[in-house]
């Protein structure tokens, strides 16, 4: 990754988010924070992709961070208020969002054939399913104003790599190549976008499964 990083200068805007375990804070960097040092930058990368068991977590700013998807499933929030920050109005912010889960379903497990470590990656699954939408919904209720228009997310189960995290050069492009086709799709609905779709799918979803516990209560 240095090896990586150090050709590279910062062009673009960003923010990286990651979990201080020792208050359980989700906290974020930008590019000001590393324009000056790009050791700092990789050092804040690692950080906020220290997956918990997989990775070991990160030394910085004299406190050790992890993955800040355990805090945060999916950091709209900050993008906003970058945005807003530069002056934009909120009408003038368009969110388009990547997913590593699928929207609207989990991907399929075989039960009987996950190793302990590839449990805990089923957890962090379970967790982005709800968590994702869940977050989306919330910025409805804090920035109503906001242009929600493509989610891009995995019509199909992502290669795991037979250690978890570790991926051959085949299982790369066939994810890439799964990732291209997704794209297609949400932009294949045009300028308004997917996003009211899978909206209106998973707050249906929802309320089957929030229905079916009321009934069960009753009996």
């Amino acid at each position: 990754m240095q090896k990586l990083l150090y050709k590279k200068s910062l062009r673009r805007k960003l923010i990286i988010g990651s979990t201080n375990i020792e208050t359980g804070e989700f906290h974020t960097w930008d590019e000001e924070d590393f324009i000056k040092n790009k050791d700092e930058f990789i050092t804040g990368v690692m950080a906020s992709g220290a997956f918990p068991v997989i990775f070991p977590n990160i030394q910085k700013d004299d406190t050790r961070w992890m993955d800040g998807g355990v805090k945060v499933s999916i950091d709209i929030f900050s993008g906003i208020n970058k945005c807003l920050d530069m002056g934009y109005s909120i009408e003038k912010i368009v969110i388009d969002a990547i997913f590593c889960n699928a929207a609207d379903k989990l991907p399929e497990i075989d039960p009987y054939k996950i190793h302990p470590v590839m449990v805990l990656i089923r957890v962090f699954e379970i967790f982005g399913y709800d968590n994702s939408m869940r977050e989306i919904e919330d910025i409805l209720y804090d920035f109503p104003k906001v242009n929600f228009r493509y989610i891009i997310a995995p019509s199909q189960k992502l290669p795991s790599g037979k250690i978890p995290l570790t991926f051959s050069p085949e299982e790369i492009e066939k994810m890439i190549n799964i990732g291209i086709n997704d794209a297609i799709n949400a932009i294949s609905y045009g300028e308004k976008g997917n996003f009211l779709d899978i909206l209106q799918e998973y707050r249906k979803k929802r309320r089957s499964r929030i229905g079916l516990k009321k009934i069960k209560l009753l009996e």
